[in-house]
């Protein structure tokens, strides 16, 4: 299961660093062939600029239980997508 369904890469035309972090793990993540660790979630949280924390964080913990289909899910993996198609090159 891709947990981070859009690629994301450096974003030149935003300042916000916390953004361009999250973009660029959440790339490294969707280019592994390997599933997410552990340690790979709580990398991805603590990246996740504060207006997709919360999201981030349901995703994340939807990921590790492996209940993709928990209320909250969808509505956080659609903030997560916009956020990213927004704010990360593919």
């Amino acid at each position: 299961v891709m947990l981070f369904a859009v690629g994301c890469g450096d974003d030149d035309d935003s300042s916000d660093s916390s953004a361009s972090d999250y973009c660029n793990l959440s790339a490294e993540l969707d280019a592994s062939d390997t599933e997410p660790t552990p340690e790979d979630f709580e990398a991805i949280v603590a990246a996740a600029p504060d207006e997709i924390k919360d999201d981030i964080e349901v995703f994340v913990a939807a990921g590790q239980s492996g209940d993709l289909s928990a209320p909250g899910v969808a509505e956080a993996e659609a903030n997560l997508l916009a956020f990213e198609e927004a704010n990360c090159t593919e």
